[in-house]
């Protein structure tokens, strides 16, 4: 027994279609390395199984070409059934091969094949024996016809299995007793029952494919003449991917005697002229057969039951102690769902009707276990469709939907089985349950986004995610929808570790081993006793008690008909492309899976998919009321920002000539006015000016929106000399300490940013008015993304509970008795920020000062110009300052 992480059902290292095995439970290797030990584990899925160029003697083949049936391949030994040389019989029609024999019926059937699957013709004489016809078109266009023999004295089961008559009781009582079967276990128990009832054979097993394609033995009725497989797990490698197709085309396969002798096939000269035999790919075993496998002048014989099997193949069977094999496959949606394997101590013949009833069985079984399953995943998906209900029920409540998502995290776990979830939105995560540290989220979530997945499920996150090994107490498992188009938007499910023992059919660890008679490394030949097929049925103990290598009786084989060999060298170090020989040892090998969760049903996936598409739904709907809104306010502000454009600038005279008028007033008839007066006339004028300042700052407020920001690099040390050396003349009669760190070079408008440092080291001043010393900081932080500037004071400050208000337009925290302005400076400073791509905040305390922050992005924003700049023409952007002091006077606000 051995440890070792988890891969789905898998024995350790990645798994390969493309892997062959010598050891029916040897180990996939990964499919970057193709070699294991100096064998070459890939040269079986290049071997073309379905032409191996002979067939097994138990019958005879032949095969004919065009309208006329002229024949143009037979089996070696079929010159004594057609009573002529096999050179004479090629290249003549049907009627003249069978001279003499009353076929009429059998030529029509050939004429009439269907394009795929074989044909039960009937019996027939030929040579004086009687003979089972099976016909089948092949994929190269040739009607093959094959003469299977009846079976010999002694073989024969107690029922007549060669009749309909003798059959159907046996078929009608099967499928009574599957009908009744309650389960997938019932199912397949009562399967392999009824099969070895038809068939006789010692041992029926029924074995499953995993989604890896790694197979377990299910189901077995058996003797006591070889040994128990049930509960037993086999590598993927057991059957690679073109023997896997050949079952999915071919449902049936016999091997009646494994110590037959193949019998090659002959091609008619004429078409051995125009397809030259070639040096073609030799196989895996090389050597004339594999030559012949070739040949592109032999048939495809992918329907055929007679197809020949590999000689390593052959000596495997007789290592087991199983001569005869039978295989039957099991199709769900056309797709190889499993195999009935059958398999007999002694050589054993099926007659073909007997075979097709089997067939029959296991097509019935296949339609009631799909049956079955669909009616639990049915169940399930009834069940999670009423927790999928709740979640949209609460997301439609919510005001946010999100918020509405995680409500109920039992619901949100409970969707997909999970113990514990994490919501990536809008660059917050929220973690429900037992999950991973919201970093190592983040990191998953890092990871699909780069393979840019909508839906992503795994049992095994650690053969993914390598370093998520360390995770697996809490995401073995990881079930992942993404929830937006655009961004990278997470729900994640999680599942822990669940270490789990899985019986093997032998250590699937173990390198395949050579024949005994191999030729040491760099000498490896290639002929035909080495050559190497994808025929495996069976697999148990030797016939003697005891395997070769002296191993318990109680051993036990690997199983799958239809399987290949595949593994490392043997202890010797195989050289590459040695022959290899069928191994020795069967012994149940037990290991450890680790880094493993529970597999994701199939009715889970789909919920967690259903969800993803509600999800989209709703973000889209919202999407589109966002939209519609947004263009709504944007027609609200072009008429706003066109009615505050027209009232300011129609202000704007009316109020000079108020102060032009008053200044006349008090210097004409400044002897007639009274004291009272001139107090009045000065009332108007003061007023007057506030009024026009307002109008004034309005004005710019208004054309910052508007205009286009340039973007440029600003050197925001030398920006904040030039404030300095700028401000009013009676700021040198006070103590200020000042203390300006290192400040950044930045994208952005130079005129405009300008203007932020202005306001805010013209607030500093003005609020720190009776400290003794002032102190005012100018410093910036630097992060990944970003520029943070602040600019501190120890004035006056405010009470945060205020400080929604510092940055909106003509709010003031202060009376304009103690501190004057108008209360628009700060207004700016964010306008002009958030053009920019920042954002702006503050802190204070009161009388402890106060704090200013802004931010600049690292990268230079798209600077998107606000849609009411459109609602007047660019040469009505508001008067600009006619001074320098006017525009910082303009521009200034109090901290309000």
């Amino acid at each position: 027994m051995t440890d070792r992480p988890g891969q789905g059902a898998s024995p350790a290292g990645a798994r390969s279609d493309a892997a062959a095995a010598a050891d029916l439970a040897d180990a996939a290797l990964p499919p970057a390395a193709g070699r294991a030990d100096g064998i070459d584990l890939t040269a079986c899925d290049r071997e073309p199984i379905h032409r191996p160029g002979s067939i097994q003697p138990h019958g005879h083949l032949l095969a004919f070409a065009g309208e006329d049936l002229r024949l143009t391949h037979a089996d070696a030994a079929a010159g004594p059934l057609l009573g002529e040389p096999l050179d004479d019989a090629f290249g003549r029609p049907f009627e003249a091969v069978f001279r003499g024999e009353p076929m009429p019926a059998l030529r029509d059937a050939l004429r009439h094949l269907p394009e795929r699957g074989t044909v039960q013709l009937g019996p027939c004489r030929a040579g004086g024996r009687l003979f089972q016809a099976i016909g089948h078109r092949s994929p190269d266009g040739y009607a093959i016809l094959e003469l299977e023999a009846g079976a010999v004295d002694g073989e024969a089961p107690r029922f007549n299995h060669e009749t309909l008559e003798g059959l159907y009781p046996l078929i009608r009582d099967a499928f009574d007793r599957l009908g009744r079967a309650d389960g997938i276990e019932a199912l397949t128990a009562a399967a392999a029952a009824e099969v070895r009832r038809i068939t006789g054979f010692d041992r029926v097993l029924i074995y499953r494919f995993g989604p890896d394609w790694d197979g377990t033995v299910v189901a077995e009725d058996r003797n006591d003449r070889l040994p128990a497989y049930l509960g037993l797990r086999f590598p993927a490698s057991d059957i690679p991917a073109q023997a896997r197709h050949l079952y999915t085309l071919n449902r049936q396969r016999l091997i009646a005697d494994a110590d037959y002798v193949e019998v090659p096939i002959l091609a008619a000269p004429a078409l051995r002229a125009r397809f030259p035999a070639g040096p073609g790919d030799p196989g895996p075993a090389g050597g004339a057969a594999a030559a012949a496998a070739t040949d592109p002048a032999l048939p495809d014989l992918s329907f055929s039951v007679l197809r020949s099997v590999s000689p390593v193949h052959r000596a495997y069977m007789r290592n087991m102690g199983t001569p005869a094999s039978m295989s039957v496959s099991l199709l769900r949606n056309g797709t190889l769902w499993g195999l009935v394997s059958c398999h007999h101590a002694a050589p054993r013949r099926v007659p073909f009707a007997a075979r097709e009833a089997c067939d029959l069985i296991a097509q019935m079984l296949a339609v009631r276990a799909a049956a079955w399953e669909e009616t639990l995943y049915a169940r399930e998906r009834a069940r999670l469709k009423g927790l999928e209900g709740r979640l949209l029920a609460h997301m439609a409540a919510a005001g946010r939907f999100i918020e509405g998502l995680v409500t109920e995290p039992d619901t949100l776990c409970g969707l997909t089985g999970a113990a514990g979830a994490a919501v990536l939105f809008e660059g917050h995560c929220t973690l429900i349950g037992r999950t991973p540290a919201e970093p190592a989220v983040r990191r998953i979530a890092a990871m699909l986004e780069q393979r840019g997945v909508e839906q992503f499920e795994t049992a095994s996150l650690a053969q993914v995610m390598p370093e998520a090994a360390s995770l697996a107490e809490r995401a073995a498992g990881l079930l992942a929808i993404r929830i937006s188009e655009l961004r990278p938007n997470f729900v994640l499910w999680f599942r822990p570790e669940l270490v789990t023992t899985v019986t093997w059919g032998g250590d699937p660890r173990k390198p395949v081993q050579p024949p005994a008679d191999a030729p040491p490394a760099g000498t490896a030949g290639r002929d035909d006793a080495a050559r190497h097929d994808v025929d495996w049925d069976a697999a148990g103990q030797d016939a003697a008690g005891q395997d070769a290598a002296g191993q318990d009786a109680a051993g036990r084989g690997a199983m799958g008909s239809g399987g290949t060999a595949a593994g490392g060298a043997g202890a010797g170090g195989a050289a590459v492309g040695a022959p290899l020989g069928p191994r020795h040892s069967f012994a149940a090998w037990q290991e450890t899976v680790r880094l493993q969760a529970a597999a994701w049903s199939a009715a889970e996936i789909d919920a967690a998919r259903d969800l993803r598409s509600a999800v989209i739904s709703i973000v889209l709907r919202q999407a589109e009321e966002m939209a519609e809104l947004t263009t709504q306010l944007e027609r609200s502000n072009k008429e706003l920002a066109a009615f505050s454009y027209s009232v300011s600038h129609d202000l704007r005279a009316p109020f000079r000539h108020i102060v032009g008028y008053s200044e006349l007033l008090r210097e004409l008839e400044a002897q007639t006015l009274s004291p009272t007066g001139r107090r009045f006339v000065a009332t108007i004028i003061e007023s007057a000016q506030t009024a026009g300042a307002l109008i004034d700052a309005l004005l710019n407020f208004s054309r910052m929106g508007r205009s286009r920001f340039a973007q440029v690099p600003v050197d925001t040390a030398a920006v904040l000399r030039d404030v300095l050396r700028t401000q009013p003349p009676d700021i040198a009669q006070r103590r200020i300490e000042w203390r300006i760190g290192e400040l950044p070079v930045v994208a952005g408008d130079p005129v405009m940013l300008r203007l932020v440092l202005e306001n805010l080291v013209s607030n500093a001043v003005k609020y720190t008015r009776g400290r003794e010393p002032a102190v005012i900081q100018v410093g910036c932080q630097a992060t990944d993304e970003e520029f943070v500037f602040s600019v501190r004071d120890n004035g006056t400050g405010f009470d945060m509970a205020f400080a929604h208000k510092l940055f909106g337009v003509f709010q003031r925290l202060h009376r304009a008795e103690d501190f004057e302005g108008i209360g628009i400076g700060l207004a700016n400073v964010r306008r002009i920020v958030e053009r920019h791509g920042g954002r702006v905040w503050a802190e204070g305390q009161l009388g402890l000062g106060a704090s200013f922050f802004f931010t600049l992005p690292r990268a230079a924003p798209h600077d998107r110009v606000p849609p009411e700049a459109e609602a007047m023409p660019a040469s009505d952007q508001g008067p600009q300052p006619t001074s320098r002091d006017e525009a910082a006077r303009s521009g200034r606000a109090s901290t309000e």
